[in-house]
């Protein structure tokens, strides 16, 4: 809204840009909160199976990066885009479970995916993106989430010293209780 108003204020062309889980090769894995492809991708490497918080349903829309920086471009040459809030996502919706599914596959992993009953205090039980007005400017997302993970394990592949900064992050996401355990006494109903 900030960025509407200044720009009917002095007449600067303004759209918003909304990016889901955006991935991809340079993803960095020094940050505890730099996304499931990071956290999934040391485990597997590491010989750990992934860990899905919540039931592992929650369905999140990954985008690539590249499809994220065309999105960018187009926005910013296209005038009908002035005003206008843009969702940017892969166009896909994919379960934490299923994503697990995939890094494990091109990873030629044989683990299987863990649901410890843990979760992430704050997450978003579903984040799926309305690309309605995106693909009227032009854009579609090019790059599947199957590929988005290939690339992002190739690249991680030419990373050296990465366990340290798996073990550090999943430390520091407990001791702060980020990530927590449901309390199986008070939990009702079934997953939805």
């Amino acid at each position: 809204m900030l960025a509407f108003n200044l720009g009917r204020r002095y007449g600067i062309e303004s759209a918003a840009m909304r990016y889901t889980y955006v991935q991809g090769p340079r993803n960095s894995f020094f940050n505890a909160y730099s996304g499931i492809a990071r956290r999934f991708a040391l485990r597997i490497r590491a010989g750990l199976a992934p860990v899905c918080y919540e039931d592992g349903a929650q369905r999140r829309d990954y985008v690539n990066v590249k499809d994220v920086a065309l999105a960018n471009l187009i926005a910013l040459e296209n005038p009908a885009s002035n005003g206008l809030a843009l969702n940017v996502g892969g166009g896909r919706a994919v379960t934490v479970f299923e994503f697990a599914r995939i890094m494990l596959e091109a990873s030629g992993s044989t683990l299987e995916p863990l649901v410890p009953g843990e979760y992430r205090l704050g997450d978003t039980r579903h984040t799926v993106s309305d690309l309605t007005r995106m693909r009227s400017l032009g854009w579609e997302p090019r790059v599947p989430v199957e590929e988005n993970v290939r690339q992002y394990l190739e690249w991680l592949d030419t990373q050296a010293g990465t366990n340290e900064y798996l073990v550090e992050a999943e430390r520091v996401m407990k001791e702060m209780g980020v990530v927590r355990q449901v309390d199986r006494q008070t939990k009702s109903g079934s997953p939805q």
